[in-house]
């Protein structure tokens, strides 16, 4: 499957995973499983980094509107063809809406965990002789 989106965090391709959610937000209460038409493709990205990220994500198809959530952040971006460009300073969730509320982009950008010496994971070794 082709994928909806290509992403670039500070200038290097990043991995976009996939999920299929609900597609209506609503449910019957009938159905153990909804139909596989009531249900799309979402995308995500997931990104450590102790500094400010810039993002650059193309998309397959033009475009005449995207929202990046939460609008809160007050997030400036700049489009330019298939391109969306922005830059994010604080930790947190954010959604990318091109062209609706369908099929978005989902950025979760988190801080590094920090282990003092005394919580740090260990790491037991062995050799193995096979003689």
């Amino acid at each position: 499957m082709e994928r909806k989106y290509r992403v670039k965090v500070n200038g290097k391709d990043c991995d976009i995973y996939e999920a299929r959610v609900s597609a209506v937000p609503f449910h019957s209460g009938k159905e153990i499983e909804r139909p596989i038409e009531h249900s799309e493709m979402s995308y995500f990205i997931n990104i450590t980094d102790d500094k400010p990220i810039d993002i650059e994500v193309e998309t397959q198809n033009n475009f005449s509107e995207i929202v990046l959530r939460p609008l809160s952040k007050k997030i400036e971006t700049e489009t330019e063809n298939k391109k969306i460009n922005f830059s994010i300073k604080n930790y947190g969730q954010y959604v990318l809406e091109v062209d609706g509320e369908h099929n978005c982009l989902h950025i979760f950008y988190n801080k590094p965990d920090e282990f003092s010496e005394k919580e740090k994971p260990h790491i037991i070794s062995a050799q193995v002789s096979m003689t």
